[in-house]
């Protein structure tokens, strides 16, 4: 098997690196994502930090984003520093949400997190 930490120390280390596992990864996450949009049955949840770069977007009907202010996620016990040089903003995920929840480590971000899921849900049993 791939060893995730290793292969990510490596190519969020180097931008070029990065890209070509993302030209050899991307096209094929993106065929399976949307083979299973379109072969399942039920409303299902893609999660995914990639969904704007894969262009998934529009293959959801809703997006979620859960948003975590700049001051918890660059902590540094997060140790997420390396990879967010490599993501798009903050911003571009903000306006791709049709729903923003706010993750400041609480247990307030569950609780807002099951209601808007059970909205989602509801809304989806609706439409079929």
């Amino acid at each position: 098997g791939i060893e995730r930490s290793i292969l990510g120390r490596m190519v969020f280390s180097d931008k070029e690196k990065l890209k070509t596992l993302n030209r050899i990864v991307h096209p094929y996450l993106k065929q399976r994502v949307v083979h299973c949009i379109k072969t399942e049955k039920k409303p299902m949840v893609v999660e995914g930090a990639l969904l704007d770069q894969l262009d998934l977007t529009n293959e959801c009907h809703v997006i979620v984003v859960v948003d975590m202010p700049d001051e918890l996620l660059m902590r540094p016990e997060n140790n997420k520093q390396h990879i967010l040089q490599f993501q798009p903003s903050r911003q571009t995920y903000l306006n791709m949400a049709d729903y923003v929840v706010e993750n400041r480590l609480t247990d307030t971000f569950f609780e807002k997190s099951r209601l808007i899921s059970q909205k989602i849900l509801s809304c989806a049993r609706i439409s079929r």
